[in-house]
This record gives C-alpha cells, sequence and structure tokens, in this order.
C-alpha cells in the first residue's frame, strides 16, 4: 500500500511529527469502519501465524526498507503493518509512535481486501479516509 503526498526530496530525512495516539473505534467515520473481510482471511491469517513475526523486536533490515519508503515517497510517516484479527501491528515506522492500533482504524484494513496493491495519492482527499484521526 502506497501513500503519500509531496515532492521526493531524497536528500533529506522525513520531517518529525507529534506523537501519534491509540485510535479508539467508536471515534471513526461511518467511511472509514469497515467490517468486511477479504475471502482469503483464514489463509492470509494462518499465513501471518506462521512467520512467527508479531509482537518481535524491531529489526534493522525492516527499518531500512521503512526508512528507504519514506525517503523514496517523500512521507513524513512510513510503516511496515501486519494486520491480524484485530490490529494493525507495525514491525517498523518512521514518524509514527504507536506500536499498533485497532484494526478498523486503519487504511490497512481496505489493502487486505483488494487483490491490487492499494495506492491512495491523498489520503485527505479520499472519502474513505478523510475524516480518520490518523489522517489529521
Amino acid at each position: 500500500m502506497l501513500i503519500g503526498k509531496g515532492e521526493h526530496n531524497f536528500d533529506s530525512p522525513p520531517p518529525d511529527l507529534p506523537p501519534a495516539s491509540v485510535i479508539m473505534t467508536d471515534q471513526l467515520p461511518q467511511t472509514m469502519s469497515t467490517t468486511a473481510l477479504p475471502a482469503n482471511e483464514t489463509e492470509r491469517l494462518a499465513a501471518l501465524q506462521r512467520y512467527q513475526i508479531l509482537d518481535t523486536a524491531p529489526e534493522a533490515a525492516f527499518d531500512r526498507l521503512t526508512a528507504l519508503a519514506a525517503r523514496l515517497f517523500d512521507l513524513p510517516i512510513a510503516l511496515i503493518s501486519l494486520v491480524d484479527e484485530s490490529r494493525a501491528w507495525f514491525k517498523s515506522s518512521i514518524g509514527f509512535d504507536a506500536c499498533e492500533v485497532p484494526r478498523e482504524a486503519t487504511l490497512c484494513s481496505f489493502a487486505v481486501l483488494m487483490s491490487e496493491p492499494l495506492i491512495v495519492p491523498d489520503t485527505r482527499q479520499d472519502e474513505r479516509f478523510a475524516c480518520n484521526p490518523l489522517v489529521q
């Protein structure tokens, strides 16, 4: 999933942002709340469990990929997200201090529904995400 807006600046790191707070699902607007599950949800979750990566310590290789994504796409926030039954857990993050958020509060909940990459040029202009407190 790629989300972003801005000029590509390969020479400077992403800007610092204030710490993020955990978003409660009852704060989500109707356009953001989704309970739909992908057709392959059982298989997807089983595969995720086989990797045994959830709730593991940070790893330099993942952090390098996250930093690269932030730089290449000139993003203030970049995450490597793993979506389980109830949350999106962040294996690596740049510009976002929370280590997880409820699944319903994430853009990832839409990404797992798709067979193609989810590309959102500007979340502030996309009706599915514009009112999400994480986008504000």
